[in-house]
């Protein structure tokens, strides 16, 4: 919460007469001020204009009451002024003659010289002595219309700094629509405007109240309709006034008599003071209402950012998914190379052994390249093979997937808008990251599969094969000859060295109870290692596959992650931005009330005396 400094307060002889309860209220509204300016600045990037308005009212709580006189050129605002100060303080002239401008002011020691200024930039300044500048200044603003950019400049730097807006048209063009267009502009900071019909010394003496009349509907009637506002219309003369005024005397017809009684009633000491301290709120509503619609629209493109990075993240979830999907198809292959050994080996088995072929399976080299030449061969180098191009797909994959949400983001105008480059995800630079490692990878994947495959060795298990076969028909031959006692024993050697027959014959018997059995001994202890070796195989190839996916989701989320919590910083920030406002609008309305009960307060028991009159021979100008 910001503090209230120690604000200057000299110059507002109204200081003098505030009560406690008014004071605290002074002190709220500058501290409301200011944490109004802290809301939208840097936030919602106020225009310095604003940024100016809100330091000025906070000045202007400690200046004089300022009533502030606007109109377009030509309608007699100049000479409007004078009569109003019954001398010749503003030039006057058919062409625009105001153009800088001036505050008028009292000044006991008044001279007939003012300080000049060129331009709305600047501020001339001129002294009066009319006693009822006392407490409050007159703003003289140079005339415009609508081709000039002062209507903008008058609304967004003087009007804010208005206690009462004196709107001057003229009886010949009044409520013009550029006129029209100069109010709505002035309304929207709701300050308390008084509108003055002049020049009604040109109307025809015999019809000029029917005329008046007239026009003065014709005003009512559309500030009512096009700005919805009833404000007090006066129909006045200010050249016949000024004549009659500098001659001493009094135009009863001038309509400045009706114009007098407003103003003694309006800038009574209560009245002063309630549009003192209401107008500041008016500042506060106005740049409220005029920044919610920005920061609604911040919020809702802010959300609109979040909701493409979280639709991003989704993304990417989809599209790992699918790249997993798709490597398992690559893992399949490698399933179906295994497969097609197992039924090799089947078949191999099947075949190989048979009595028919005793004598190979007596023959362990042989029957070692036989397995080896038909059921073994190739087979690790097309793993080797499947698995580097499961690989490569992979590595591919990974990329692709950081190009299409790169894609994705860069479709979305709200990414794109932020982003100086058009897009937060660099695919290219991610492309690099993943191939500076892909051949390393692609490596280490392979030197993983060869050691897998180690363990199915094919001249190994070829030697094992044939080994484990001979074992098996010679164990069964020496169990007969065991049977058989010495004699028949040295008869079967005998017979087996002249001619083999016995001796195959003893074989063929015994292998007829051994190589069913060991034939399915060895399909069971072959199917086992090749399981083994693909169970490995898949767990290598699932390190590999969650290695390279989480290279590639590491690198998108190093992109767009850092985006992601700026934009969610920015939407909490902005949302407490919401809240803030509310509560601005809650101590404003606060303070409203509290204004009300200090003016009542007063009011009520304190005696206001009438200011002293306008316009009389004793308070001549200088």
């Amino acid at each position: 919460m910001i503090t209230v400094p120690q604000w200057r307060r000299s110059g507002w002889r109204l200081l003098s007469m505030m009560t406690p309860c008014q004071q605290r209220v002074i002190d709220r509204e500058k501290m409301l001020l200011l944490n109004v300016r802290q809301l939208l600045d840097p936030l919602l990037e106020p225009s310095t204009s604003d940024l100016s308005t809100i330091s000025s009212s906070i000045r202007h709580l400690d200046e004089l009451f300022c009533i502030t006189v606007i109109g377009e050129f030509n309608s007699g605002k100049s000479t409007f002024v004078n009569a109003l100060l019954g001398q010749r303080v503003c030039d006057e002239g058919v062409t625009p003659t105001t153009s800088a401008v001036a505050t008028i002011r009292y000044d006991r020691n008044a001279s007939p010289t003012h300080t000049s200024a060129s331009s709305l930039d600047s501020t001339a300044l001129v002294c009066v002595t009319a006693p009822w500048l006392k407490d409050a200044v007159i703003v003289d603003t140079p005339g415009t219309n609508a081709i000039v950019t002062g209507h903008q400049q008058i609304t967004e730097e003087i009007i804010p700094r208005s206690d009462l807006v004196f709107f001057i048209t003229s009886i010949d063009r009044p409520f013009s629509e550029s006129e029209r267009l100069f109010m709505s502009k002035i309304h929207e900071w709701k300050r308390k405007i008084v509108v003055v019909i002049n020049k009604i010394d040109m109307l025809d003496h015999i019809s000029r109240k029917s005329d008046l009349d007239k026009v003065v509907q014709f005003v009512r009637a559309n500030t009512q309709q096009l700005l919805q506002l009833t404000p007090p219309i006066f129909t006045v003369s200010g050249k016949a006034e000024l004549f009659a005024r500098l001659n001493g005397k009094n135009d009863a017809n001038s309509g400045f008599s009706e114009l007098q009684k407003f103003i003694n009633q309006t800038l009574s000491d209560v009245e002063k003071m309630q549009l003192k301290l209401e107008n500041p709120l008016a500042v506060v509503e106005r740049l409220l209402d005029k920044y919610v619609g920005a920061l609604e629209k911040k919020i809702a493109h802010v959300k609109m950012e979040k909701d493409v990075i979280d639709k991003a993240y989704l993304e990417l979830e989809r599209l790992v998914a699918q790249t997993r999907t798709g490597f398992g198809l690559h893992c399949s292959r490698i399933d179906n190379v295994l497969l097609r050994l197992l039924d090799r080996i089947d078949d191999f088995l099947m075949e190989t052994l048979r009595l028919s072929n005793i004598q190979a399976l007596l023959q362990p080299a042989s029957l070692a390249r036989l397995f080896e030449s038909d059921v073994a061969c190739e087979f690790g180098a097309e793993i080797d093979r499947l698995a580097t191009e499961a690989s490569e797909w992979l590595s591919d994959q990974n990329y692709g997937n950081a190009r299409r949400i790169a894609s994705f983001l860069e479709e979305s105008h709200a990414i794109t808008a932020r982003s100086p480059t058009g897009t937060i995800l660099d695919s290219a630079s991610i492309g690099m990251n993943l191939a500076r490692e892909r051949s390393v990878l692609n490596a280490e994947l392979r030197s993983e599969t060869a050691i897998a495959l180690q363990k199915y060795n094919r001249s190994q298990v070829s030697l094992e094969l044939s080994q484990s076969v001979k074992l098996a028909l010679t164990t069964s031959f020496f169990i007969q000859l065991s049977g058989l006692g010495l004699g028949a024993a040295l008869a079967s050697a005998a017979s087996l060295d002249i001619s083999g027959l016995m001796g195959a014959g003893s074989l063929a018997v015994g292998g007829l109870l051994v190589l069913p059995y060991k034939k399915r001994e060895l399909t069971r202890a072959m199917r086992s290692q090749v399981i083994s070796v693909q169970r490995q195989l898949h767990t290598i190839l699932q390190q590999h596959l969650d290695l390279e996916l989480k290279r590639g989701i590491d690198l998108i989320h190093a992109g767009v992650d850092p985006y992601g919590a700026m934009v969610a910083a920015e939407l909490t920030k902005l949302q407490q931005a919401i809240g803030e406002m509310a509560r601005l609008r809650v101590e404003m309305a606060n303070i409203k009330t509290d204004v009300s009960q200090c003016l009542s307060i007063t009011s009520g028991d304190t005696a206001v005396p009438d200011p002293p009159p306008l316009l009389t021979s004793s308070n001549k100008c200088f």
